[in-house]
């Protein structure tokens, strides 16, 4: 296991190698097993559409989700991404280790391409 200061400097550099990959992405978190945002990445001149007491919600919300659909890796297999397309955004979690990575992207995203490409990043960076 890292220590929390080498943990934190992967989190900062994974959360802006995300953002490169699709100019749409607007925002990329890491949220620990206990639903709270450890470290985040917003592209520049973006405005957060999500209040901050709004945004706990929503991390708690994406790690309980994600938790439960592992009880069905054993038949299923692991889960690779999950994706929520919304009419203003698009949605996608991954899970990094212990943790989870949170992207929001606008609905010009390229999900049918671009979470394969992070997929490929996480794999690289595996803790």
């Amino acid at each position: 296991m890292r220590d929390t200061v080498e943990e934190f400097t992967l989190y900062k550099e994974l959360g802006k190698e995300i953002l490169n990959v699709d100019p749409h992405i607007r925002f990329v978190g890491i949220i620990n097993h206990h639903g709270k945002l450890i470290s985040g990445s917003i592209q520049k001149n973006i405005k957060l559409q999500v209040e901050p007491n709004e945004c706990e919600m929503l991390y708690m919300e994406a790690t309980l989700r994600m938790k439960m659909r592992q009880e069905f890796d054993h038949c299923l297999g692991p889960v690779n991404f999950a994706m929520s397309h919304r009419r203003n955004f698009i949605i996608t979690k991954y899970l990094f280790g212990n943790d989870l990575v949170y992207i929001s992207a606008d609905t010009n995203f390229d999900f049918a391409k671009t979470p394969f490409e992070i997929i490929a990043i996480l794999k690289k960076e595996r803790i």
